[in-house]
């Protein structure tokens, strides 16, 4: 029997390779060496492709990365909703709202853009 692993569980999973991943993109490889010294195994694609794109020579991409720090909110913020859901039996947008009112300093769109952030995050893990 196989048994497909929530992405929730697979982006906790792969956090100390996004972690050493993230340090080698912000220019300390150290990290990400010694990750695939101990392990072996690369199991993220975007290691997987900053890892032949250094072996190619290949110039490195700018742009604005999230930082893990950041990644873990996101992710943190969309298994928040996800619970919600389930102890409620409702949609997201119920979910949301009921985060909204326990905590009313946080703002409706900046929820939704970040579990959606998480989302895509996760999708592009996959």
């Amino acid at each position: 029997m196989s048994s497909k692993i929530s992405p929730v569980v697979l982006a906790l999973l792969q956090h100390d390779e996004r972690s050493a991943l993230a340090a080698a993109e912000e220019g300390n490889p150290e990290k990400l060496a010694m990750f695939v010294i101990d392990r072996g195994v690369l199991e993220t694609m975007e290691a997987r492709e900053f890892i032949a794109s250094r072996l190619r020579g290949e110039p490195k991409k700018r742009g604005n990365k999230r930082t893990s720090a950041q990644r873990w909110r996101d992710y943190t913020f969309l298994r928040a909703c996800e619970m919600i859901q389930k102890l409620l039996d409702c949609s997201e947008y119920a979910a949301i709202k009921a985060m909204l009112e326990e905590e009313p300093r946080w703002n409706e769109e900046t929820i939704k853009s970040t579990i959606r952030r998480a989302k895509a995050d996760l999708k592009s893990t996959r």
